[in-house]
């Protein structure tokens, strides 16, 4: 499998990069939405899959959750991810670079919409089912190198380097168009850990595609931390 198309699964849901796949056997969970505002009741309780944190039940997300450090995207690369809430938007900034350090940027990626928050998880304790809208995505290529664009699939777009530019209705590459993912069916876990806030999004290595319910991701990926 190319890095391309990796990626393309993961920027199809987001988000996002995980760390193994899983091999359980993936049946699609009940759903039922529920309320999303900043001021929802909510309740904590302890987590049986850490000793030292407790989970957020329902999650309260108003905020802006990080990568904590640069998490690996296959091929001695590097990706951050940045999601911030608001209400029920949510907004996602995600960097590929060709180092642990970040400085050699390949491209930015952004996407907003609006999110529902389910029902609760039943595979995985404390987590919820969400489901995120696409209503807006850009695209920001910032390498040249030509081998890299055919790679990602950004050699095919009429697109100049180092110019955000919509996607939204035309896609590139292996940013999808809206029309072809319009929403993206995730998990969610929040938790408060001794070292800050955490959620944890679906593992995509898990379901690879998750634009339909049937490819929702079955087990949980790396953690982001609120930086405010």
């Amino acid at each position: 499998m190319t890095l391309a198309s990796v990626l393309k699964r993961l920027l199809v849901s987001f988000l996002f990069l995980a760390l193994m796949a899983c091999s359980s056997e993936h049946k699609p969970e009940s759903t039922e939405a529920i309320a999303m505002p900043d001021d929802i009741p909510f309740t904590e309780v302890k987590s049986t899959n850490q000793s030292d944190s407790e989970v957020v039940s329902p999650p309260r997300l108003a905020g802006v959750w990080r990568s904590e450090q640069p998490e690996p995207a296959g091929n001695g690369r590097y990706s951050v991810r940045e999601l911030t809430f608001t209400g029920s938007r949510w907004d996602l900034v995600y960097t590929l670079a060709a180092d642990k350090q970040m400085k050699n940027v390949l491209f930015t990626h952004k996407a907003s919409g609006t999110m529902t928050i389910q029902n609760p998880s039943q595979r995985i304790s404390g987590a919820y089912l969400v489901v995120y809208g696409f209503n807006q995505k850009t695209l920001n290529i910032m390498t040249t190198d030509k081998t890299t664009l055919k790679e990602l699939g950004f050699d095919s777009c009429a697109i100049s380097s180092r110019k955000e530019v919509d996607v939204s209705s035309k896609g590139c590459g292996i940013i999808p168009r809206v029309s072809e993912c319009p929403k993206d069916y995730d998990l969610l876990l929040q938790e408060t850990r001794k070292s800050g806030q955490y959620i944890s999004i679906g593992n995509k290595f898990a379901e690879f595609s998750a634009c339909s319910e049937d490819r929702r991701p079955v087990a949980l990926g790396v953690s982001l931390i609120k930086i405010k």
